[in-house]
């Protein structure tokens, strides 16, 4: 609703009839989505104005009072069912701050509303992979304030959605602290908390025993979960942080705000941040008022992704012999490098330091590296640095303190054949360490480029499902004049799809074309902005097979190629 009224906060009195996106397409946006390479929309189902996105049958305000698909229109269900359609995980956001709901402030009463708002989206709407509750508690239309039930709305979601994420305002995902995109340099998984009584008898069949105890707090303290806040815990918790920012000034589309959309490059700044700072990485995107992304997000967003395949696509250290300082039975040095998410090295049980080190078969120049422990059995180191060998000494040239999940490093270049990495303090396992190229030194984006005379020739591969053999064949035999135009518009000639039936009886498509621009980026975004090429990918995606092993946001693998002759 604030779209159409141009605010941030709405006061609850908003006319429904406001409410008419004229060009809805909830495709749109899981496409742009999993094409920037993000794996969950969570969406706004009800800001603080209390409208619903969904027809309530708890409030009349509500979609079911707006001229939108002449009221019978449902935001939640064509949102739900495009990330199903695009393999993306669905997610809610519900505020339990209400200025419309004239029982906000009576606690009890709004509490069971609130409560069946809940039920209604966690039961009609298939699976919900994160339930995200805002804080804000301000007045109501009666000036009175509430005293949310947190447990209570725990207890629904553990019920209808149980595999469901609480975040924010929930015992599951934290908080970070700000809404800059930036995480704090020690970043901690585990944390001590306090509860409001004891927990449930250890071996009680309750799956989530301290739901019922928690109390959510302010957690934006830089310090969480160092060994001084640790040693005198008596819970610790599992608790992650989540990174929020938008990729506008605002929350809500505004457009006026158009030409102040973050660039690609403060978006990949605030990945290094959060994301490279053991956090997760929730990025806002409003649609505008026809019910889409808008082009200039889209083109940032695409921008981002294209900087992020190019400077992690090639792992320099994957072809180098490694050796660590120790290590336990079956879990050798060597285990860090094989892209395997279960496997690790872990150097011997009780020791708080430990070095990998690697010997490249040639110099190599680097400016980035990546980091990852194995959070499966907890996060555990506390210091760390990496170093290279000048033929004399070995020389600092990065450092951190905690790694959890992720933690990516960007430092001037350096220019070795042997890295090391030496962890400090309380390293008892880690897996994958990657060090990067640098994004001057490889220019590539999803579909691998050769590039010669201002041509850039591209490949790709990708499979059909069989079901969908005619359909597809079909569909390409009168493409549509609309996308053949854009794709001349965006500069790509020589575009070819070829069929074939290979020996393990599936069918897959190779793809061929030559790019003649001198921005594939902006061309690309642009397509992936055209309502005609969405509408169209609406129709031959579901045909499509994508392969395994693929790279964050990558739908059609790309191909190496081994020769050219003009």
């Amino acid at each position: 609703m604030n779209t159409f009224t141009d605010r941030e906060w709405g006061d609850g009195k908003e006319d429904p009839s406001l409410f008419d996106p004229t060009d809805f397409d909830a495709g749109q946006w899981v496409r742009v989505i999993k094409a920037a390479g993000m794996k969950l929309l969570i969406l706004t189902a009800k800001h603080h104005d209390g409208f619903c996105l969904w027809p309530s049958k708890y409030t009349e305000h509500s979609v079911k009072h707006s001229p939108w698909r002449s009221g019978k229109g449902d935001v939640v269900k064509e949102v739900a069912q495009a990330c199903r359609e695009y393999g993306i995980k669905f997610g809610i956001y519900l505020s339990p701050w209400d200025r419309h709901e004239p029982s906000y402030g009576d606690s009890p009463v709004y509490n069971e509303h609130f409560r069946s708002q809940l039920r209604e989206l966690l039961t009609n709407y298939g699976e919900i992979s994160e339930v995200w509750f805002d804080g804000a508690c301000g007045e109501g239309p009666n000036g009175k304030r509430q005293v949310y039930d947190w447990q209570s709305y725990y207890e629904v979601v553990r019920k209808l959605q149980p595999k469901a994420v609480i975040a924010i305002m929930g015992p599951d995902v934290r908080w970070v602290g700000t809404e800059s995109g930036y995480g704090r340099e020690t970043e901690w998984s585990v944390i001590p908390v306090v509860l409001s009584k004891p927990l449930a008898t250890p071996g009680a069949p309750d799956r989530h025993p301290i739901d019922a105890a928690f109390e959510p707090k302010d957690l934006t303290g830089e310090d969480l979960g160092s060994r001084q806040k640790l040693k005198n815990a008596s819970v610790l918790l599992w608790y992650p942080a989540e990174t929020d920012v938008s990729i506008r000034p605002g929350w809500f589309y505004h457009q006026n705000q158009d030409s102040q959309v973050k660039p690609p490059e403060k978006l990949v700044d605030i990945y290094y941040s959060s994301v490279g700072r053991n956090s997760v990485l929730l990025l806002n995107i409003p649609p505008d008022k026809r019910g889409r992304i808008s082009d200039a997000d889209v083109r940032s967003l695409m921008g981002m992704r294209t900087i992020l395949e190019q400077t992690f696509r090639t792992n320099l250290v994957e072809d180098a012999r490694v050796k660590a300082s120790s290590e336990q039975s079956g879990r050798g040095p060597r285990l860090v490098l094989d892209e395997n998410p279960d496997t690790y090295w872990a150097p011997d049980s009780g020791e708080e330091s430990a070095v990998l080190e690697f010997d490249l078969p040639e110099e190599r120049t680097f400016d980035r590296a990546m980091l990852q422990e194995n959070i499966l059995i907890g996060q555990r180191v506390e210091a760390f640095h990496l170093d290279t060998w000048d033929g004399e000494a070995w020389k600092e040239f990065s450092n951190g303190t905690t790694i959890g999940y992720k933690r990516l490093l960007r430092f001037p270049g350096v220019t070795s054949r042997r890295v090391r990495l030496v962890i400090e303090s309380n390293a008892f396992i880690v897996r994958p360490l990657q060090i990067a190229t640098r994004i001057s030194a490889v220019r590539r984006n999803e579909m691998n480029q050769t590039k010669t005379d201002g041509v850039q020739r591209c490949g790709s591969v990708i499979g059909l499902r069989e079901e969908n053999l005619d359909e597809y064949k079909k569909l390409h035999a009168a493409v549509w004049p609309e996308v053949a135009r854009m794709i001349r518009a965006c500069n790509i000639r020589n575009y070819s799809i070829f069929l074939r039936r290979l020996d393990d009886g599936s069918h897959y498509l190779f793809s061929y074309f030559e790019y003649v621009g001198n921005d594939y980026q902006s061309d690309m975004a642009r397509m992936a902005a055209d309502p005609d090429t969405q509408r169209w990918w609406k129709l031959t995606d579901p045909c499509q097979r994508p392969l395994a092993n693929l790279g964050e946001g990558e739908w059609w693998a790309p191909m190496e190629e081994v020769f050219h002759q003009d």
